[in-house]
């Protein structure tokens, strides 16, 4: 079983402490305004090395980018691959509204995957930590390497994203598509059997990025969630140029 439920608590603390354990936490108790969705990175993690400005997510009415129609599920993956290799390895969710219906939050554990993947497809479990591959979002930083990158710092950042090729260098490009293709199935299987939970205004779905896939169901009326992404010493580290909490401003060129 890889889909996970996220214990509740309403101590940053403690919070902190579930994020390291099982990958995840629901944070209660918050306010929902940005100034509240600004400081709970600090209060769960302390030290960053960097905390862009939260961005208001809306979906469902006024100001929602259509990206996943509020009708469609909204499959598990990681945030931030337009920054490439140095993605955030924070994410946080602060509801501040919830739909009339529907809407609820799923999360899938990539590293129980990958453990599982060890002895029933250690074909795929081979290609995800050794065959680069093209993972850059059209104008934004530029990556190829492999979907499980593993940093100096010993932790793996597990990815799942649109953007997902094989490299222009492949020297079996057929396979490598065939490949991809089977993880992103993989997860996506594995997201649309998770367990559902509802984040209600003022609690907050606190995330290792680097392990956590995460996705929503669909929904009816209107949803506002705060995104947070935040970059700890733990992280691989800062990308180059301005640093926002939406892919839309990671410009490669930034």
């Amino acid at each position: 079983m890889t889909g996970t439920l996220p214990i509740r608590t309403a101590d940053p603390e403690e919070a902190a402490v579930l994020m390291a354990r099982n990958g995840c936490a629901l944070l209660t108790g918050r306010g929902t305004d940005a100034a509240a969705a600004q400081a709970v990175a600090g209060d769960v993690l302390g030290e960053l090395l960097a905390l862009p400005d939260a961005s208001a997510v809306r979906e469902g009415g006024e100001g929602d980018r259509g990206l996943v129609g509020a009708t469609e599920e909204m499959g598990v993956h990681v945030d931030g691959f337009a920054y490439g290799d140095r993605h955030p390895d924070a994410l946080f969710l602060l509801c501040a509204r919830q739909s009339a219906e529907g809407g609820q939050s799923m999360l899938v554990d990539g590293e129980g995957v990958l453990q599982q993947l060890a002895h029933i497809d250690p074909e795929l479990w081979h290609f995800l930590h050794e065959v680069p591959v093209d993972l850059t979002e059209p104008d934004m930083h530029a990556t190829c390497s492999p979907i499980v990158l593993r940093l100096p710092s010993g932790r793996c950042a597990i990815r799942r994203s649109p953007y997902m090729a094989p490299a222009p260098d492949a020297q079996d490009p057929d396979r490598d598509a065939t490949l991809i293709a089977r993880w992103s199935d993989l997860l996506g299987a594995l997201g649309s059997v998770a367990p559902r939970f509802t984040l209600h205004p003022g609690e907050v779905l606190c995330v290792d990025n680097y392990r956590m896939l995460h996705g929503r169901g669909p929904f009816a009326g209107e949803r506002v969630l705060w995104r947070i992404w935040a970059w700890s010493p733990r992280s691989g580290g800062l990308p180059e140029g301005a640093l926002h909490s939406d892919s839309r401003y990671a410009a490669r060129s930034a």
